[in-house]
């Protein structure tokens, strides 16, 4: 075949395209052919290539999020995994725990009623309902803060609970609807911490902005896995009845808890949050100073988190309003004119005593000047007088002395009690878009270390950037008025660009802060 005088072997261009979708499971070759020039292209098929079967493809379709694994983070199977897992022996001890309540509600008991029953039913519900709104009253914001902790937290309630709801009906009636109050309540408040968090730790997982995808297909997960918990559930139940020891039914319980709580731990552990909280700061600025000036990666500070019980949190405040600023120095000067009054009193009153002593010395000099013109009239009587002259003087000056003790415990006094309610606050750093400030209370040269407060005030249009900026300062702040060897190594400009480079996400902050910014 001839084009324009030219054969089709000397002017055909053959290129290969290869295509694939987000999962990596399928892929098309495609062979391009341009017969004229780079406009007008031909494509023809070579091959389709499945790496996986269609079975496998299916499963992955109904409970993966699409584009898996290139659309979620790198941790996200090892949590689902444990996770699956951990929900499947959920499901079977909260199959045990009902099985109790119904028991204690009256199931096979002919003397029992439906109304006793409904009523116990609306009390346990309306305890429940109450233990969720007081629970997220309390505890809403830190949800997010620490979701690690409250996830495994809402699980560790959830056995709580249903160990209460198992024990229920072991004891009286008049003890079951109490016993079996607080397994609910404990319940409902895992119920609250569980899906607050579980909604932070998905948005974690989306890496391509698809929340409600990963959302989507995590539910998905939850549903089939509960479908097997029935399966499963049931032929438990079938072992278990009524007139299976109390010991086997235990036994049973608390091994699938034990093994809820194992894979729960594993769960959480194998999150990398790539958020920064007041937890994961300290862990940063502390694996900062004792690596050389090191960064961490969210993988090595998630192996150094402790996920239930963290480190004291440092009495930091973030966002803090200036009107806390404002009490607090108008208390100080009001104790510092409190001080100098005192001190001025005291003054007045030493010189007032002075004048005392001196007119008393005054008057002993004249009295003794008179007796010993008497005494040489009289030389019969000037033993007698000049005793009792020595003892005028010896209790003048007994009196001096205890004047002069009782002035200066006085004024010893006044001092400590001075010291001992002195609140000092003082700016310690100043930046375009934050402040800090220093809070204690003081003693002599000592401060008071339950009193020391650092206090951050965010400036209007501050960002979240900002504000981790003045947590670090001031953790440092903290590290620096506590250890008495400095480390040598402090925070710099090029120490947040190397966290961001380490994968650390500084535009969302989970620092609690109480919202406050002010304006100049």
């Amino acid at each position: 075949m001839q084009y324009n005088g030219k054969s089709q072997q000397s002017i055909n261009k053959y290129n290969c395209i290869i295509e694939k979708n987000q999962s990596n499971s399928i892929i098309n070759k495609f062979q391009v052919v341009s017969p004229y020039d780079d406009y007008d292209d031909r494509l023809n098929f070579l091959e389709t290539i499945e790496k996986n079967s269609g079975i496998y493809n299916v499963l992955c379709d109904l409970f993966l999020p699409n584009g898996y694994p290139d659309s979620v983070t790198t941790d996200y199977f090892g949590y689902q995994f444990w996770d699956s897992i951990q929900a499947l022996c959920s499901t079977i001890t909260g199959t045990l725990a009902t099985r109790a309540i119904l028991k204690g509600y009256g199931v096979g008991d002919s003397s029992a009623t439906v109304a006793s029953a409904t009523t116990q039913w609306l009390i346990r519900d309306g305890m429940g309902m109450i233990g969720r709104i007081v629970f997220a009253w309390r505890k809403g914001t830190d949800l997010d803060c620490n979701s690690k902790k409250w996830r495994y937290s809402a699980d560790i309630l959830n056995n709580i609970g249903m160990a209460f709801e198992m024990i229920s009906p072991l004891f009286s009636q008049q003890l079951f609807l109490p016993l079996s109050c607080i397994g609910l309540i404990a319940k409902s408040i895992c119920g609250v911490a569980g899906g607050c968090t579980k909604a932070s730790l998905t948005q974690h997982f989306a890496k391509r902005d698809n929340l409600a995808d990963v959302s989507a297909k995590d539910g998905s997960q939850e549903t089939a896995v509960n479908l097997v918990g029935m399966l499963l559930s049931v032929v438990v139940s079938s072992f278990i009845t009524d007139n299976t020891s109390l010991i086997v039914t235990w036994l049973v319980f608390l091994f699938f808890t034990l093994l809820h709580l194992f894979c729960n731990y594993r769960a959480v552990s194998a999150v990398q949050l790539k958020s920064i909280n007041r937890y994961r700061a300290y862990l940063i600025y502390d694996y900062f100073i004792h690596n050389q000036g090191s960064i961490p990666s969210p993988l090595e500070i998630s192996k150094l988190e402790n996920i239930l019980f963290g480190i004291k949190e440092l009495d930091i405040r973030v966002g803090v309003s200036l009107c806390n600023i404002y009490k607090v120095q108008q208390k100080q000067q009001k104790l510092n004119n409190q001080f100098l009054q005192q001190k001025l009193n005291n003054i007045t009153k030493n010189k007032n005593v002075n004048n005392i002593n001196i007119n008393n010395i005054n008057n002993n000099r004249i009295n003794n000047n008179n007796n010993n013109n008497n005494n040489n009239n009289n030389p019969n009587k000037n033993d007698n007088i000049n005793n009792n002259n020595i003892n005028n003087n010896n209790i003048n000056n007994n009196n001096n002395n205890n004047n002069n003790n009782n002035n200066n415990n006085n004024n010893n006094n006044n001092n400590n009690n001075n010291n001992n309610n002195l609140e000092i606050i003082k700016k310690i750093k100043k930046s375009k878009s934050f402040i800090i400030w220093k809070k204690h209370s003081q003693r002599g040269n000592k401060i008071l270390e339950k009193d020391f407060t650092l206090l951050i005030a965010l400036l209007n249009g501050s960002t979240t950037r900002d504000m981790i900026e003045s947590y670090f300062y001031a953790v440092e702040y903290f590290h620096l008025s506590s250890v008495q060897i400095p480390p040598t190594i402090n925070i710099s400009g090029t120490f947040f660009k190397r966290l961001e480079e380490k994968g650390w996400d500084l535009d969302r902050s989970l620092l609690n802060s109480e919202g406050w910014t002010f304006g100049i």
